[in-house]
């Protein structure tokens, strides 16, 4: 676990995928690396378990999508 994180609230492994939760007013989901196994979610003023399920309910669906470095939306080709 990464200690002394500002707003780190939550850390778990799901199915390989380790999930960090951070405390922030809006809701995000990123997902780190092209090897898709670290997400990031931020609460957005949902519960841990909540904002989880809410990132995880993305992945399923599919709603997802790459972004450069400044999070500007990449259109897939």
């Amino acid at each position: 676990m990464l200690l002394g994180i500002p707003n780190l609230l939550d850390v778990r492994t799901i199915n390989g995928l380790e999930i960090y939760t951070f405390k922030s007013e809006k809701f995000m989901a990123l997902m780190v690396n092209d090897e898709s196994r670290f997400l990031m979610v931020m609460t957005g003023g949902h519960t841990v378990k909540e904002a989880i399920i809410k990132a995880l309910d993305g992945i399923k669906n599919k709603e997802f999508y790459p972004v450069d470095e400044n999070l500007n939306r990449i259109e897939r080709k």
